[in-house]
């Protein structure tokens, strides 16, 4: 994403730095990771010559450098172990690269299809995680340029447990499903969990749909 044009001063050494690093055999994460905190303390001193060589890009430039620097600070298992903190930082950090994509005009007019883990998607975070999930986000805030346009699906394999005990309804719930799953012959069953509010409350609130798929795809 480098420029095409002289590296200014102030900014060649850092450049050529991280190219070397890159290409390096012996580099590893935690060398990576202080490099990059290292470049992030440079950026803030000399502002003014990242934005001069990065010019109208340098917004994405100081973007990608913090999604990469909390993503150091998030590994994955530390999300699940302690999700209540890094992770709701997380959750923060992919709304706003979201919204600022579309206010620099990035996104394209229509519709968005995209695939995330369940804990990004729940529309009631209160009953699982207690703190706002992307996908609530995107759905209910006001500063939000898709506000109440979110469908989410919730997918899962017919050969994998469906962890639904979370929820008041979830013991009856998995129960419906594994009838179900005995008189459907499809590979792909799509069910509109709206039609099923009487029934399942909690789980309709959360997800729009859900996709029940064959072993056979995995």
């Amino acid at each position: 994403m480098l420029p095409k044009k002289a590296l200014t001063a102030g900014v060649r050494e850092q450049v050529i730095a991280l190219q070397v690093l890159v290409e390096s055999e012996e580099s590893d994460e935690k060398v990576l990771r202080r490099f990059l905190r290292q470049w992030d303390r440079e950026v803030r001193d000399r502002k003014r010559a990242y934005k001069r060589y990065w010019g109208e890009e340098y917004w994405l430039f100081e973007n990608i450098l913090q999604n990469v620097l909390q993503g150091f600070d998030t590994p994955w298992l530390r999300d699940l172990v302690y999700a209540y903190g890094d992770q709701r930082k997380r959750e923060a950090r992919m709304y706003q690269n979201f919204v600022r994509l579309h206010e620099r005009g990035l996104l394209s007019e229509g519709n968005y299809f995209a695939q995330f883990g369940a804990i990004h998607t729940e529309l009631e975070p209160a009953i699982n995680w207690g703190y706002p999930t992307l996908a609530q986000r995107l759905s209910q805030q006001k500063s939000s340029p898709v506000q109440a346009k979110v469908v989410t699906i919730s997918k899962f394999f017919r050969s994998a447990p469906l962890l639904y005990e979370k929820f008041k309804e979830g013991d009856a719930f998995t129960s419906y499903l594994r009838k179900l799953d005995q008189r459907e012959l499809a590979s792909i069953v799509l069910i509109d969990l709206q039609k099923l509010s009487d029934h399942f409350p909690n789980i309709s609130r959360n997800y729009r749909y859900l996709l029940l798929l064959d072993a056979t795809l995995e």
